[in-house]
Formats: C-alpha cells, structure tokens, sequence
C-alpha cells in the first residue's frame, strides 16, 4: 500500500487508469475510480503507514526483498524445481502491487533481478527456468527448507510478529467489553488499533480479527501432527524466529457461515 499510494508522481496515472476500467465509460466513470481509489488510500494508513513509519516500512521491504533475491538466485521457486502453494500465495502481493505499480517495479528491477525473474516465472504457462535446466521439477529432497528461504523468513518475522502479537492483545482487550455479543454475530474488518514498534518507530495498525481465523487453522494443523512432525516444525518456527505464533490466540473462536467470518 505504501508504495502504491505515496509515490503519486510515479503511480497515479497507472493505477487511475486500472481503477477506471472498473467501471463503464461515461461522465461519473471519473469521480467513481477517484472515490474508490481514495478508499484505498485510507487502507495504507489503516494499514499504519503514516509519515512517521514510511522509513522503517521501507527498510524492512528492501531488507525482504534482498534476501529473497538470493534465495532467488539458487533455485526457481521457494521449495526447489516446481512451485509450491507458498509460491502461489507470495506471487499474488509481489505482482499485484509490488511488480506492475511502475515505482516498486522499478525498485525490484533495479535492486532483485531474480526476484523480478521469479516473478515473471510466475506469470507464465510454461516453467520458464532455462537457467536452473539442471534442476528437477521437484521439491528439494527430503523436504528440505532452503537456508536462504529462512533468511527471509526472519526478515517477515520482524515485521510480521509485533504487529499480530499486538493486534491479538488489542482484539482480545475488546471481546472482554462484548459479554453480549452473540455466537453467529459477523466478524468486522477490524476493532480498533494495536500499538507495537517496529525498527524504533511506533506503529499503529488495525487489529483485524480474520487473520487469526488464519492462523487457528495453521495451529490446527500443528496441533494434528504426530510428536515428531511437530518437534521439526516447531524447531523450524524457531529457526525463523516464528514460535510465537504458534500460541497467538484469541480469547474466542472464529468460525464460518455462508462465506462469512462470524464468532463462535
């Protein structure tokens, strides 16, 4: 979001053009891209990107992006020779935003060419990996996590982790003041804003309760392994300075009805 809406000289006529594609052409095709576009801009600070933050935000992205560029430059995908869901997931934010919007592009391009590479990968039907021609279109052998893919999961770790520790303390802080609220009752976007400091600068973010949906079912599959399963994993978690997550919870469940997020 920061580098899609603060960088209005190099990115305001390329996203405007996308925003006004999302409606028909006429008078108010204008005003409705600007209006929803606007509504987008308010997400980065909901986000808790302010003017204060955009340093530390920025560092964390280029300290992200220089370790998966070398990871990058070893193997085509994130687990070896094919891509895995881990690829699909990551593929969505670093093309969507960060490989079209012509300032991050030109960021990615000029500092991770293989990052950039992967990314173009991605985006084709073929494997596209002429330069890994040696490799197998397999995972690494017996399931081997790449010493580069946990550099760069310590990288997300700094700034994943202090924001969903918080964010679980802010949102369980509001459910002790919801003694009515009825199982069923949908979950809303967010409930308030957690505090937490990143890189010496205070950031305030949205506590939104679905991430923690996300999270029980990755604790609920660790919870289902076998003892050990769990111990390699748990040991993995710790390598990447992740354990944590595994008992972030929140006071009360999440669940879901007819598509919706609702508490249980």
């Amino acid at each position: 979001m920061h580098y899609r809406w603060n960088f209005p000289k190099d990115n305001l006529a390329f996203v405007m053009a996308g925003f006004k594609e999302l409606f028909p052409p006429g008078p108010k095709q204008a005003e409705l891209a600007e209006e929803t576009a606007n509504k987008m801009r308010q997400a980065c600070l909901a986000f808790g990107v302010s003017d204060d933050t955009q340093a530390p935000v920025e560092s964390l992205y280029k300290d992200f992006l220089s370790a998966l560029n070398l990871h990058f430059q070893a193997l085509p995908y994130l687990l070896g020779g094919r891509p895995s869901v881990g690829d699909f997931g990551l593929i969505a934010p670093m093309f969507a935003h960060l490989g079209r919007d012509p300032k991050p592009l030109a960021l990615m391009q000029e500092t991770a060419p293989y990052v950039y590479r992967w990314v173009e990968r991605m985006n084709r039907r073929e494997a596209d990996k002429g330069e890994f021609d040696e490799l197998q279109d397999s995972f690494l052998e017996g399931d081997a996590i790449p010493e580069t893919l946990i550099t760069v999961l310590q990288v997300l770790a700094e700034d994943f982790l202090p924001e969903t520790l918080a964010s679980a303390d802010c949102i369980n802080d509001w459910l002790e003041s919801q003694a009515s609220l009825e199982a069923g009752t949908p979950v809303e976007r967010g409930v308030g804003f957690a505090r937490f400091e990143l890189r010496g600068k205070v950031c305030d973010a949205l506590a939104q309760p679905y991430r923690y949906y996300l999270l029980s079912r990755v604790q609920e599959t660790f919870n289902a392994m076998g003892e050990h399963d769990r111990a390699e994993t748990e040991s993995l978690l710790n390598a990447c300075k992740l354990a944590p997550l595994l008992s972030c919870t929140l006071s009360r469940a999440i669940g879901r009805q007819e598509n919706r997020e609702v508490w249980l």
